[in-house]
């Protein structure tokens, strides 16, 4: 049977190749990993993130009693934001009786608003509010270099007053649920 540490529970490609790369630099291989991402045409992304996810976190429960795991959501905020986009969920686990997530559960939210890509308009130096729509990378992989820009703010500790919230939400739930570790788990 396979290992798996970590799950990834994402909207599309851009988000998913963005996770592995940022999961790799915390030593996370491609052995170690799973990507649930929806399949292009078949319904909406942000449908797919929300009715998965509470299979998911269920899992990862079942999956963190025996070794050492995480589960990182990965869901656009686009006019909604992460406030609203956490609210969703958190509706979905208490319809269906699901508690919500535990202090100590490595369960990373990450909601960018509009979109991913204004995290990496961010990082390229440009001022765009957080509400408004950036570009799609031509190609997903393009993201690598914001990513690395991204994992070193994070390791920084010294988040810049001008970053935008949904990605400071992330290095600081990253920081405190030691992700640094995860490796080494």
């Amino acid at each position: 049977m396979r290992r798996v540490t970590v799950v990834v529970l994402c909207e599309d490609q851009q988000h998913e190749v963005f996770a592995r790369r940022f999961l790799k630099k915390l030593g996370v291989g491609p052995r170690d990993l799973r990507i649930v991402g929806i399949v292009p045409g078949k319904q909406s992304a942000e449908q797919f993130v929300r009715e998965n996810f509470l299979k998911e976190l269920r899992d990862y429960r079942r999956m963190a009693a025996r070794k050492a795991t995480a589960l990182v959501v990965l869901m656009d905020g686009n006019t909604h934001g992460p406030a609203e986009r956490q609210r969703q969920l958190r509706e979905a686990c208490s319809g269906h009786g699901v508690e919500w997530i535990r202090p100590r559960e490595k369960v990373l939210l990450a909601f960018p608003t509009y979109r991913i890509e204004n995290w990496f308009s961010y990082l390229d130096g440009k001022e765009v509010p957080e509400h408004e729509r950036c570009p799609r990378l031509k190609n997903p992989s393009d993201c690598q270099r914001h990513v690395d820009q991204l994992w070193e703010i994070c390791q920084s500790r010294q988040l810049p007053a001008d970053m935008p919230e949904s990605s400071r939400r992330v290095c600081v739930r990253f920081d405190r649920q030691s992700w640094r570790d995860m490796s080494k788990s």
